[in-house]
C-alpha cells in the first residue's frame, strides 16, 4: 500500500453476515458501514455520548480521524472546533506522558475527550 493511502478511509454498505456481527457495547451503536483503514477492516460504530466514530474489530476499538470520517459521510465537522459543553471550560492537568498518550488514543486524538471517556468508564464500573 502506498504511503499516501495508508490512512485513507474506505466505506462499504454493511451486508450483515456471520463475520460482520457487531459486538454490542454499552454506549455504542453500529453505523451500518464497513470501514477499511490501511490493512484494518471492521465495523463503523458511533459513541452515542460523544458523537465520535470508531473502527470496531473483534470487540476492540480503534480511533479514526474524525474529520475524514465526517467528510466521507457528508457530515459538517466545524473544522476541528472543540466540542461545546454546557459547563465546559479550560482546565490544566498534571499528567505523565504515558497517561497523556492513552488519553489521546482513547479520545481519537483529543486528550480532553479521552479523559472524559475514562472518567465515565470508571464511574460506570463502580
Amino acid at each position: 500500500m502506498t504511503h499516501e493511502n495508508r490512512n485513507r478511509i474506505i466505506f462499504d454498505d454493511l451486508e450483515t453476515t456471520a463475520n460482520d456481527t457487531f459486538k454490542v457495547m454499552p454506549g455504542f451503536k453500529c453505523a451500518g458501514k464497513r470501514v477499511t483503514v490501511g490493512d484494518r477492516t471492521g465495523m463503523l460504530v458511533l459513541n452515542t455520548r460523544t458523537g465520535y466514530y470508531w473502527l470496531e474489530r473483534d470487540g476492540a476499538l480503534s480511533a479514526l480521524d474524525q474529520r475524514k470520517v465526517k467528510a466521507a459521510l457528508g457530515i459538517s465537522n466545524n473544522a476541528g472546533a472543540p466540542t461545546k459543553m454546557e459547563d465546559g471550560r479550560r482546565r490544566n492537568v498534571y499528567i505523565d506522558d504515558t497517561s497523556w498518550e492513552r488519553a489521546q488514543a482513547l479520545g481519537a486524538g483529543n486528550a480532553s475527550e479521552g479523559i472524559r471517556i475514562a472518567l465515565e468508564l470508571a464511574a460506570n464500573a463502580s
